[in-house]
């Protein structure tokens, strides 16, 4: 996608240096990371800078500091990934050092060595103007995904199917729209009866729809099956009632079913049928064809687990009352709240629903504990307490999904080993782990 570049040459503007004009259509189309390694007249006075800008401590271990600037431009592919990504890579290796990204200090680069951004209207007027990419696209999202969808007059589109009749569906097509490329990807989208065929402007939000569609043209086709498990499955009307209860998630805005028995549905179909990228009649009638399990067995399994779940639940929540205004009151509310909210079937994975009994009575062992040493128990909570503080602010700015994310499972694995020792964790797990999963998620 060709991205008009302007220079300017006037040192302490604020636009001092390279400016891309991105078209507010185009601007969810475009990832972060190739503008960080800005244009190649002034990739090599920005590595310096970044190597120069480190702190005194860390510096001292790259000098003389051309000598590895001129080792890192022969060694790392130029606009290849993340910049910062390759360039610790690369001087760990060549020193034996030990930089993480968060070492440099990108803030206090000169202004000409940071990409500056226009935003432009479809009449090339200016809409927005920053050095922040990341804000921009947070900011205009929603004004960018509205001009591209503007522009799909005459593009791919198809409503109310209720099977595969689709051509192979592509990663993504190339529109044409007032002499601008524009770049759309197609997904199936769920239509709750039925599946229809769209293009958005977004890879990431395309691939969650095409789950969706996936995920409820696999409901159609074993509709039968599905029937027989909302008649006869593990769950009672009380259950599903108390399920119909639960709290929002508290950190983060997920979508939720008509009822219990339509999140497992639909958990079903993603635990049995989205481990491949189906885009093809092909390839999801193969999916079907091997499909040797029972899917009204697994189904019936899996309402099994989501029973215990809630009768556990319930169980920990009369346990509770007893602790009312106190700290542990507190903490083990938030932990339900974030383990057990309205649309948890639908969204957490079915291999980590099945832990879910043993996260549930491991809080059963804590409640048990506190009432003779409430004050240890609070000693404990402090050393999870930050780590959720980060993984959940993170969340919650990032927007992503949190139960995709192995640092989430981690969390609950560390408070089975604080607070009930006697129940095994699935991994080996301490607090110097978790720091070494956090440093590795954030990059």
């Amino acid at each position: 996608m060709p991205i008009k570049l302007t220079y300017r040459f006037e040192p302490g503007h604020p636009e001092d240096g390279v400016t891309a004009e991105i078209p507010l259509a185009q601007l969810n189309q475009l990832p972060r990371e190739p503008f960080d390694w800005l244009v190649p007249g002034l990739y090599a006075e920005k590595i310096q800078a970044l190597i120069k800008g480190l702190p005194k401590s860390l510096r001292k271990q790259f000098v003389p500091i051309p000598q590895y600037v001129e080792a890192c431009l022969q060694g790392l592919e130029y606009s290849n990934g993340d910049l910062l990504d390759a360039l610790v890579s690369f001087l760990n290796k060549a020193a034996g050092a030990s930089l993480s990204k968060s070492d440099f200090e990108l803030e206090k680069l000169p202004i000409h060595l940071r990409m500056n951004f226009y935003v432009v209207g479809e009449k090339g007027n200016v809409i927005a103007v920053s050095d922040d990419f990341r804000a921009l696209k947070n900011q205009y999202a929603q004004k960018a995904g509205q001009q591209f969808q503007a522009a799909l007059t005459s593009a791919l589109s198809t409503a109310s199917a209720t099977e595969w009749q689709f051509d192979d569906i592509p990663v993504h097509q190339t529109i044409q729209h007032k002499g601008q490329a524009l770049k759309g990807f197609p997904a199936l989208v769920d239509e709750k009866n039925s599946v229809g065929l769209t293009l958005v402007d977004s890879q990431e939000e395309a691939n969650k729809l095409h789950q969706g569609g996936l995920i409820r043209l696999f409901r159609l086709k074993f509709s039968k099956e599905l029937k027989q498990l909302g008649r006869k499955s593990a769950l009672t009307t009380a259950q599903a009632f108390s399920y119909q209860q639960l709290k929002p998630h508290p950190f983060y805005t997920l979508s939720v079913g008509d009822d219990m028995f339509d999140d497992l549905a639909h958990q079903l179909m993603a635990t049995l049928f989205l481990s491949q990228d189906i885009r093809s009649e092909k390839e999801f009638d193969k999916a079907v064809d091997q499909q040797n399990a029972s899917v009204y067995a697994v189904g019936y399994e899996l309402s099994n687990t989501v029973g215990k779940i809630l009768d556990l639940l319930k169980k920990i929540q009369q346990a509770l009352i007893i602790w009312q205004g106190q700290p542990i009151y507190e903490d083990v509310t938030k932990q339900l709240n974030s383990l057990c909210y309205q649309g948890f079937i639908r969204h957490v994975p079915a291999d980590k629903l099945a832990l879910y009994p043993r996260y549930l009575k491991a809080i059963e062992v804590r409640l048990d504990k506190a009432k003779g040493q409430a004050q240890k128990d609070h000693e404990k909570t402090a050393l999870v307490r930050p780590f959720e503080t980060l993984f959940w602010s993170r969340v919650s700015a990032a927007k992503e999904n949190p139960e995709q994310t192995e640092f989430r499972w981690m969390i609950e694995e560390y408070r089975i080993s604080l607070f009930a020792q006697q129940i095994k964790t699935t991994q080996p797990i301490s607090e110097k782990r978790l720091q070494k999963a956090w440093q590795k998620l954030v990059g």
